[in-house]
């Protein structure tokens, strides 16, 4: 009798207890919060998780609040967080979240807004060369006690392309030849590229000329290479006219072919020389107007960035003309007619466009564009103002025109260079012709 009672409630249970439902497929929702770049008031940030073909959405904490949350159909997104204050410390972590239930989340991330630098800088200039013929062009910065200008400085005592500051005085020299220098690449004190057109290497005891033609490296339809800039002499880039660039590997040269017969003005790279980059601009000619970027990847050149348009269009990616540039760590910086500045990181490819940079000084064309770091730029614009960003707010220094007003003779800038907190703006003024170096120390 017992037994009949326990089956019986056995089988009642079994047949009333209904079976448990299928369980979830399991899917790997492990996601990933990178940190892309830091400025003063913003920061870049990457939210990816594991390949996947369906859409998922995040939630993105700063300090514990939700900041942002989205839904995303690929593998990743890219966020810029702004509002920020400069040099604080923000703790980020992102949230998987499906059917709005929070899955997963990332380890945190933590990091230091850049903290603004100082607008203060001691002044004075230079004046190099007489005779109605002289002009700097280019300028490699080492310290305060050492820096080289290049260009055409004629004298009474003869004509000179380059001078070296020692701390004291201007010491004028002459390479190869006293032919004009349009740039010059600083390696150290026993290994200096210049260029006239054509490479010329100072080894510590004396100047070697390469003539590229004569080498059959170029042949006549080819431009010269006015431009030079390298990690080491084993690993240095000319271009020039013709869209011709020419690399020298530390035992010979070689023409690169480059897609292109726009001038090339701009070339920098990264430290370690895995990423280069090269603007161009034409002012006459067939191609004027026209503007480029080529970009070295493989050991070739390809198209970046093109425009034929000054002014470019911003919503079909048209920049408009690339006036100057600067690669500033793993970034170039450009700035073109059409927008405030251009951000590209040369490893992960991310683009920004910074249309409220420069708000203050929006609208006026750029000149040059260097820096030494992303809260640390200077803008000369064709206005002749000279225009420091500090990562939060812009001071405009006006000592080019007061220097050189029209009773004193008009300045026209060839070249610009900053470093270790020294800006040197060369040119020439424009009633004389005479070769100026304008020097600013942070101090």
């Amino acid at each position: 009798m017992r037994y009949f009672a326990f089956s019986l409630v056995l089988t009642i249970c079994f047949i009333g207890c209904p079976n448990p439902p299928d369980p979830e497929p399991e899917r790997d929702t492990r996601i990933y919060l990178e940190l892309i770049d830091t400025w003063t008031t913003s920061t870049t940030l990457r939210v990816s998780v594991e390949d996947t073909t369906s859409s998922w959405g995040f939630t993105l904490n700063r300090d514990g609040l939700i900041v942002y949350e989205s839904n995303v159909l690929g593998k990743d997104t890219t966020i810029i967080d702004g509002d920020l204050e400069p040099n604080r410390e923000y703790s980020y972590r992102v949230y998987f979240s499906e059917n709005g239930v929070i899955r997963d989340s990332s380890l945190a991330l933590n990091l230091t807004t850049m903290d603004t630098t100082d607008h203060n800088f001691v002044w004075s200039i230079d004046t190099l060369g007489d005779n109605n013929i002289s002009a700097l062009l280019d300028v490699a910065i080492i310290n305060k006690n050492n820096i080289w200008a290049v260009g055409e400085i004629e004298t009474d005592s003869g004509r000179y392309n380059n001078a070296h500051w020692d701390g004291f005085k201007w010491v004028l020299e002459r390479t190869f030849t006293s032919a004009m220098l349009h740039s010059i690449s600083f390696i150290s004190e026993n290994d200096i590229w210049v260029s006239a057109g054509t490479p010329t290497h100072w080894n510590g005891l004396d100047w070697q000329l390469y003539h590229l033609w004569d080498l059959g490296v170029l042949d006549l339809d080819d431009g010269d290479v006015k431009y030079c800039w390298g990690t080491s002499s084993s690993n240095m880039y000319f271009v020039g006219s013709k869209g011709t660039i020419v690399h020298y590997n530390g035992s010979s040269f070689e023409k690169m072919e480059t897609g292109t017969q726009i001038t090339l003005l701009e070339i920098d790279g990264t430290d370690d020389g895995e990423h280069v980059i090269v603007t161009g601009y034409d002012y006459v000619g067939e191609l004027s107007g026209q503007s480029i970027v080529l970009k070295l990847e493989d050991g070739q050149w390809n198209t970046l960035f093109q425009s034929d348009d000054y002014s470019g269009n911003i919503q079909e990616g048209d920049y408009g003309r690339f006036a100057s540039m600067d690669v500033i760590g793993d970034t170039a910086y450009f700035a073109t007619s059409a927008t405030d500045l251009l951000k590209y990181n040369l490893k992960t490819e991310e683009l920004q466009v910074m249309l409220k940079y420069r708000s203050p000084i929006f609208g006026r064309s750029d000149k040059y564009l260097k820096g030494t770091a992303p809260n640390d730029l200077f803008f000369l614009s064709i206005e002749k103002e000279l225009i420091h960003y500090n990562g939060i707010s812009y001071h405009t220094n006006n000592i080019l025109n007061e220097a050189f007003s029209s009773g004193s003779g008009r300045f026209k800038p060839y070249g610009m260079r900053y470093q270790n907190g020294i800006i040197c703006i060369v040119g020439e003024t424009q009633i004389g012709l005479r070769g100026i170096i304008v020097t600013g120390i942070k101090y």
